[in-house]
């Protein structure tokens, strides 16, 4: 069997994603996709849990769900794209679709060869800018867009930790159609992820701009009241990190930023208010939101820039459990089915394992109608046989 890969959060999973699931199903025997635990690399809680985002994708076309640790989900584009990265060559996927604004592979390529330069504490602008002037200066202004778009970025990541873990794979980037990503534009059934989570509480629009087969899920999600409260998740992390006291081993770290955010811990009271005294031009809002993430879950910096030391199974159709079977065997990575490992773990994994769960339970209990303790065990793995009940 020949599979296709795609990493992403569904958060939740829209129109756009289902175009590219449709694009990479019709190149393969199998569809995998890496997805993001119940927090994301925007530096927040996932709206819907994973369990729910798992069966979505399923319902839509997707063969084999794994889940990418809030390590690398949580984390910034570089080990984001080496986790996720690593689990597709652990699973043998030869094609990787990923949305793109640009669609020039070579383009992203040639970017991701040089792309090598390391935060200049002289420049008084934001790395992200710095980055773009040196490919621009080696590459020429045909390449000064490219870096504007969130997607080629990850696109370019996601090429330079295959080079880097020695994975040869084909990538297909799928040119972008619609809004552009955090945009609250729409067109035609198209929309931003960020958009459809502004207006889905509110509006029903917003089920125009996700699958069909994904809106009686999200129907009774949101009846169940099985989303993330904003006002929990602030509450919560303004409270815990008001009683903590170490953020030195915090990934990220660059600068003594984390001598900021001690300071703007003790004379904030609210989480936004915090985000804006942490804030500079030379740190951004989604790196301010993810060192608050990673503080409030207890994330260090151990697993940065390390591979996925399993592969925890969220859910599968027929022809996905058949093809994990198939590369199961040739596997040096543990499968973990609802918290159980395949293999006994080193302490160090051991440990991971655990505290994800812990993770897991601190997400279930900041939704609006918050779950008991212990789903990653009592959950169990998502079947094609069990996609009606679980709808």
């Amino acid at each position: 069997m020949k599979a296709s890969g795609i990493i992403a959060e569904f958060n939740p999973f829209h129109n756009g994603h289902k175009y590219i699931v449709d694009i990479a199903k019709c190149n393969s025997d199998c569809v995998v996709a890496v997805i993001s635990g119940n927090y994301v690399q925007r530096g927040s809680p996932a709206f819907f849990n994973k369990f729910i985002r798992t069966t979505a994708a399923l319902n839509c076309g997707v063969d084999l769900v794994i889940e990418l640790p809030s390590p690398w989900s949580a984390s910034f584009a570089q080990n984001f794209a080496t986790g996720a990265i690593s689990i597709l060559k652990e699973l043998s996927v030869s094609e990787v679709y990923f949305g793109a604004e640009c669609d020039n592979l070579e383009k992203l390529k040639n970017i991701a060869l040089i792309d090598d330069i390391k935060p200049d504490v002289s420049y008084k602008g934001t790395y992200a800018t710095a980055r773009q002037l040196s490919i621009t200066n080696k590459l020429g202004s045909e390449y000064s867009d490219i870096l504007n778009g969130s997607n080629n970025n990850l696109g370019i990541e996601y090429i330079k930790a295959a080079n880097k873990l020695s994975y040869m794979v084909n990538f297909i980037p799928v040119k972008r159609v619609g809004s552009a990503h955090d945009s609250d534009i729409t067109s035609g059934n198209f929309s931003s992820g960020s958009h459809i989570r502004d207006i889905i509480l509110s509006d029903n629009i917003a089920l125009n701009y996700v699958p069909e087969e994904c809106r009686t899920l999200y129907k009774q999600a949101i009846k169940n009241k099985e989303y993330i409260s904003d006002t929990k998740f602030s509450n919560a992390v303004i409270s815990y990190l008001k009683r903590k006291s170490d953020f030195t081993i915090l990934p990220e770290l660059s600068e003594g930023i984390e001598n900021r955010l001690k300071k703007a811990i003790s004379i904030s009271n609210q989480y936004d208010e915090l985000l804006q005294n942490i804030k500079t031009k030379r740190y951004t809002l989604a790196r301010v939101r993810r060192l608050v993430l990673s503080a409030f879950l207890d994330l260090d910096n151990y697993w940065t820039h390390k591979e996925v030391p399993y592969l925890n199974i969220l859910g599968f159709t027929k022809r996905g459990e058949k093809y994990l079977k198939q590369c199961s065997s040739g596997s040096t990575k543990p499968l973990v089915f609802s918290n159980k490992p395949s293999t006994p773990l080193s302490t160090e994994v051991n440990k991971l394992l655990n505290n994800e769960c812990i993770r897991n339970d601190i997400y279930m209990s900041m939704l609006e109608s918050p779950i008991e303790s212990g789903s990653d065990y009592t959950f169990g793995i998502i079947k094609e046989n069990d996609l009606d009940v679980k709808n």
